[in-house]
């Protein structure tokens, strides 16, 4: 059976295809957040929080949003939405690292499924 997930953002769209397995995708078009400290402390994980705050400052926005984008994904592929805590889980963020799930309810095994933990 084909799945498929769809995002938007400005003039972009992005659609994903996969005939096993759920599939979800996010797309987000980099903008200026006034409130991209808190909005961070809201909604990611702990050790997420971390290393967005180590990071430095001209790197954060781009980290905001590929956490959120990995975060996003990840809930559409569940198919969960919202329901899901966004910080009840933890991925990759720092810019120029591979998107990657990391941990769930804090079990780091869980996460990679027995794979790497890569997205597909």
């Amino acid at each position: 059976m084909l799945r498929f997930n769809q995002s938007h953002s400005g003039e972009y769209a992005l659609v994903a295809v996969a005939q096993c397995g759920e599939v979800g995708v996010d797309l987000e078009c980099d903008r200026r957040l006034p409130d991209l400290e808190e909005m961070a402390d809201r909604s990611f994980s702990a050790g997420e929080r971390v290393v967005f705050h180590a990071l430095p400052a001209n790197d954060r926005l781009e980290a905001f949003f590929n956490c959120w984008t990995r975060k996003e994904a990840f809930l559409k592929a569940l198919g969960d939405g919202l329901v899901r805590p966004l910080d009840n889980f933890e991925v990759s963020l720092t810019p120029g690292q591979p998107a990657k799930l990391l941990q769930i309810d804090g079990d780091y095994r869980e996460a990679s499924g027995g794979r790497s933990g890569d997205f597909p």
